[in-house]
């Protein structure tokens, strides 16, 4: 029984080295060397015949993790250069940009053309016609004309030494051959005297047309 022990214990040692062997040969050099065949040990005493090893079963080589990938992906391959020509979009035509209206100088304004003032009427500076003395023909309104000048005698009447029926007949006439005694007016004739002249100039308003 002890021999047989020696012999189990020693077959045992024996295989567990092969395995360690050969898996050390997997992974170093995914070879594995041909055991020697061994055929019997000489015990003493008796002589007991050995199998050969490699006719027991062989546990599954152990399985070796493959080397961990490089986590930065390789660059992708450049593409090959093409002979094609290269397609090149237009160049977009540039905005022109406005350019400002030159305006045109402004006018100088002109000044306005002064109106001239009216021209004074008949009796406010301007002459008059014998058609216009001719409206003023009463006592109340008596104009009268002298050597071709009008006078306006509507307030001189009241004080006439000769009263008030002679200017009847000559308002708004011509009395010059009258003033000078050369006609009669109202079957009157008299020659007046300088200080009627005189008295007769302070109503003068116009000249006649």
């Amino acid at each position: 029984m002890k021999m047989k022990k020696a012999i189990s214990l020693a077959l045992g040692c024996f295989i567990v080295s092969f395995i360690l062997i050969c898996g050390a040969g997997l992974v170093f050099g995914n070879t594995i060397p041909n055991p020697p065949v061994i055929v019997g040990i000489d015990l003493p005493h008796k002589n007991i015949e050995v199998t050969d090893p490699v006719s027991q079963p062989t546990p599954p080589p152990a399985v070796v993790p493959p080397p961990a990938s490089d986590p930065t992906p390789a660059p992708p391959a450049a593409p090959p250069p093409s002979s094609a020509p290269i397609f090149s979009p237009p160049a977009p035509n540039p905005t022109p940009t406005p350019q400002p209206t030159p305006q045109p100088p402004a006018p100088t304004p002109t000044p306005p053309t002064p109106t001239p003032p009216p021209a004074p009427g008949c009796g406010a500076g301007g002459a008059c016609s014998a058609a216009q003395v001719a409206a003023h023909g009463s006592i109340s309104d008596c104009w009268v004309i002298y050597s071709n000048k009008v006078y306006n005698v509507t307030t001189f009447i009241p004080q006439h030494d000769g009263g008030s029926g002679v200017f009847a007949a000559t308002c708004g006439h011509d009395v010059t051959s009258y003033l000078a005694g050369q006609s009669s007016t109202a079957g009157k004739q008299h020659k007046h005297s300088p200080a009627a002249y005189t008295k007769l100039n302070s109503y003068y308003i116009a000249n006649l047309q």
